[in-house]
């Protein structure tokens, strides 16, 4: 118990020490001395902390004590911070956002979507930043994957990092007076096309009463047009089937066996929601009823939380 409570104010009276010292350069994001690096090496040791955990809480006390700080754009620290992780089983995910609370980041899985975990998840299951792993290069990657599922914010995110659009999903949309004036540009140059094309369309109009006769024979063909909405509807019933037809899986006709003794998912997400649907001895097909997913069960499984058979 007192080596602990050593340990504990060791840290804190480092972590005040680096604060002061080195907040400045870290708000920053200029490059780590060597001395700065030894003491986050300490800190990481004593706090059970990674160092890119450590630089956000440094980063964070720094702003608390200087509130002007942040006000300089030059010195506004971007907390969006966009990198490549890797899982113990070579999994890779790129991180889009963090907070000082959560971490967003997109998966490479069976589709790609967009998930929130607390720092300490998200660093117990992702272990190691590839910090020579360009994130553009990450990002094509996943796009390029076209047998992937990919959920509109996932791509919105990926085409930012891409430079495939300028809209920033966490920050929202840019200015937009050049897109403004290049669709005024635009439909200024279609205008002219269009106005001819309205005044050749008046004469067939005045030419109208001369073919009444051929008129009167319209209603005969009307019964076939009746036909018309019965075929439209069918339709559509071809297009369910097809549908269906994709969402067949692998898993179809296992069962399911609940290892995780607790819903590992946080509490209040999504996740959390969908994980409790899992009953031991349940079929895929009935958890799927039940609201479940397929990304889900190859999550999960994966991860040994269930296990399929």
């Amino acid at each position: 118990m007192t080596d602990k409570l050593e340990r504990v104010a060791e840290f804190s009276t480092l972590l005040a020490l680096v604060v002061k010292k080195w907040g400045q350069l870290i708000s920053d994001g200029q490059k780590h001395p060597p001395e700065l690096n030894k003491q986050l090496e300490l800190l990481s040791k004593l706090g059970k902390l990674t160092t890119a955990r450590l630089t956000t809480i440094i980063n964070g006390k720094f702003l608390e004590a200087n509130p002007d700080w942040g006000k300089t754009p030059k010195k506004t620290i971007d907390v969006d911070v966009y990198a490549v992780f890797q899982d113990a089983q070579r999994h890779t995910c790129i991180r889009v956002a963090q907070s000082s609370k959560m971490v967003t980041f997109i998966p490479m899985a069976t589709e790609l979507m967009v998930y929130d975990l607390s720092h300490y998840e998200f660093e117990k299951l992702y272990t190691k930043q590839l910090t020579d792993y360009p994130v553009k290069k990450a990002a094509q990657l996943y796009l390029e994957a076209k047998w992937l599922n990919s959920s509109p914010l996932a791509k919105r995110h990926l085409d930012f990092i891409c430079g495939n659009t300028f809209t920033d999903p966490v920050k929202g949309e840019p200015p937009k007076k050049e897109p403004t004036m290049a669709t005024a540009a635009q439909t200024a140059g279609k205008a002219p096309a269009k106005a001819p094309v309205k005044v050749v369309a008046k004469p067939p109009a005045k030419a109208a009463p001369t073919k009444a006769a051929p008129v009167k024979a319209a209603p005969v063909k009307a019964a076939p047009v009746k036909a018309a909405p019965v075929k439209a509807a069918k339709a559509p019933a071809k297009a369910e089937k097809k549908e269906s037809a994709g969402r067949t899986n692998k898993h179809a006709g296992k069962k399911i066996t609940v290892v995780a003794k607790e819903n590992p998912k946080r509490e209040g997400t999504a996740a959390h929601d969908i994980f409790s649907l899992y009953k031991t001895g349940q079929t895929v097909e009935q958890f799927l009823e039940a609201g479940g997913t397929v990304v889900a069960l190859d999550y999960d499984s994966k991860k040994g939380f269930i296990k399929l058979a």
